[in-house]
């Protein structure tokens, strides 16, 4: 009985070249690393919703095209069998965007390779790609960068402050900025400046560093609108 339990292990099932254990190989590796590359989408779409969906839908479809590949093998009947039975499925639900369509054809290539036992392969590609979207979508390659323009005013004691020292603060915070105006009384004065920024946190830091360093001048730094 053991004996022929282990001949139905280690002998061929669906071809010469299909046994046991590479399905359980194939398998295992395929969820692995479409497991690897599941994170890594997790890992580039924080904040949006159901995102586990995908990431479940990314291990389920690699491990299925592995089984795929196994039964296909090299029997041309059976891949054109397989191509009817796929072609009755409709998709509903369209893929986001582009990177999530790279994501699914990940997993494809990775469970072709597993089911076809190009087990290094199959690393080599998991790995790769999975890092190099990694760092793709970390450095945002090329992602445009917009820059938000505003309308400064800086109110401060009358000569307390110089236009040079202002405008030394301001290159060194803002990506550009024009000077547009300049009002004073007995008590006060303001500057008016056009400014354009990369996000809130330059203005956030311009504030800070204003009214700190000059904080004996009673610096009062205020965004007057948001141009387009």
């Amino acid at each position: 009985m053991f004996e022929q339990i282990s001949q139905t292990l280690s002998g061929p099932l669906l071809n010469e070249n299909i046994n046991i254990f590479s399905i359980l190989i194939g398998f295992t590796l395929a969820a692995i690393l479409s497991f690897f590359i599941s994170l890594i989408y997790k890992r580039l779409n924080r904040g949006r919703e159901n995102i586990h969906f995908m990431m479940q839908s990314l291990i389920v479809l690699s491990m299925t095209i592995a089984a795929a590949m196994m039964i296909v093998g090299n029997e041309l009947a059976r891949a054109f069998g397989l191509v009817g039975a796929v072609s009755v499925i409709r998709f509903r639900t369209a893929v986001q965007n582009y990177r999530d369509m790279a994501f699914v054809f990940i997993a494809i290539v990775i469970g072709m390779a597993c089911g076809l036992q190009f087990y290094i392969l199959a690393g080599i590609i998991g790995m790769s790609t999975g890092i190099l979207l990694l760092i793709l979508g970390v450095i945002g390659f090329g992602k445009e960068i917009t820059h938000k323009h505003y309308l400064l005013r800086i109110n401060f004691s009358k000569n307390g402050i110089t236009r040079q020292n202002l405008e030394k603060e301001l290159a060194s915070t803002v990506s550009s900025f024009q000077f547009t105006g300049m009002k004073t009384n007995d008590r006060r004065s303001w500057m008016e400046y056009r400014i354009q920024v990369r996000n809130q946190g330059n203005i956030d830091n311009l504030i800070t560093n204003l009214t700190e360093k000059y904080a004996e001048n009673k610096v009062v730094v205020r965004i007057l609108l948001v141009l387009k």
